[in-house]
């Protein structure tokens, strides 16, 4: 009896998913030199070889666990309401749908350090804002009834975000901010939408 292809798919989705959380994880507790494809692959109870079905190099593996998140967020950036402004879609959309506590074990923000300290995980952590990014566009496109391959906004709008999501990164990882995330990421989109107004002078 053949397994349907819709749990083929998800169960292939969850090995991956799993595969990536492992490398994150023992990335974490153990540091990177000391991180290899085999002690991912037995985190998982599978092969070397199945590891290599799903992720070319360890660097692949450690930067891939978003893809259900982005699912998440593109979904909920769909269904907000048709006359709300876009960056406030975005910004709801993330705040439903992204983990922004202040863990430093969370994920994505767990990638971005890790992406700015090892140089071998930064063209890794690049592919995927990338793809972030062109799921992005096509929400946008959608949302607002552009073209993603003629019309400039929805490419100039996914990467506006994608630079005030990353600059609230980059702030808060480096602490220089004592705002919770997420109120960060709030500001960023908030100033974006204002059209960056210049800061007060201290």
């Amino acid at each position: 009896m053949s397994v349907p292809t819709g749990l083929r798919e998800r169960k292939k989705r969850a090995t991956r998913v799993a595969l990536s959380r492992a490398a994150l994880r023992l990335t974490l507790e153990l540091g990177w030199d000391k991180v290899t494809v085999e002690g991912i692959a037995a985190e998982v109870d599978v092969s070397a070889r199945t590891f290599f079905n799903y992720f070319s190099t360890k660097e692949e593996a450690v930067m891939a666990d978003t893809e259900d998140q982005l699912d998440r967020f593109v979904a909920a950036l769909t269904e907000r309401p048709a006359g709300e402004p876009i960056l406030d879609a975005i910004h709801h959309a993330l705040m439903d749908t992204m983990e922004f506590g202040d863990d430093d074990a969370r994920e994505w923000v767990a990638q971005f350090r890790l992406a700015r300290r090892e140089p071998s995980l930064l063209p890794y952590f690049m592919a995927r804002v990338h793809e972030m990014e062109r799921h992005l566009v096509s929400a946008i496109a959608a949302r607002t009834g552009t073209d993603p391959e003629h019309d400039l906004y929805p490419a100039l709008v996914a990467t506006a975000a994608g630079g005030a999501i990353k600059a609230a990164l980059r702030v808060w990882s480096d602490r220089r901010s004592p705002l919770p995330l997420a109120d960060l990421v709030a500001d960023a989109l908030d100033q974006l939408g204002r059209g960056l107004p210049e800061p007060h002078r201290r």
